[in-house]
């Protein structure tokens, strides 16, 4: 073989392994330059996704205090009520004298039906 034509295969062959290791090489840094980005959208929706748990956690809590925030006054007012109810009725049947005919005192009736009324809203 011919000096000339050994030459030129070495230099074919060396040039052909740059190539492939220039291909190789860009390749490699764009698969690198993927993983990097896909792990960064992961990342980021991964943050988001915290961040919508956290507001979510926040907006929970307060509504649980709202809700015993207006049991609690519930609760006061139920109690006045029920109260105030108990104390009318023994003024009614303390302070007025009741005819044997008569079952109710004047307005007992209305006492009663409103506080059975309260008694069937408190229990909704």
């Amino acid at each position: 073989m011919a000096p000339g034509r050994v030459m030129r295969a070495y230099l074919f062959a060396a040039v052909a392994a740059a190539a492939i290791a220039l291909v190789w090489l860009a390749y490699a840094q764009g698969k690198d330059a993927g993983r990097a980005a896909c792990e960064a959208r992961v990342a980021a929706a991964a943050a988001a996704a915290r961040e919508d748990e956290r507001k979510r956690d926040a907006i929970a809590a307060q509504v649980g205090m709202d809700m015993l925030d207006f049991l609690s006054r519930m609760a006061e007012q139920q109690e006045t009520v029920t109260h105030e109810t108990i104390e009318r009725v023994r003024t009614i049947y303390r302070d007025r004298p009741v005819p044997a005919d008569c079952i109710w005192p004047d307005g007992m009736q209305a006492e009663l039906d409103a506080a059975v009324r309260r008694a069937n809203a408190a229990a909704r």
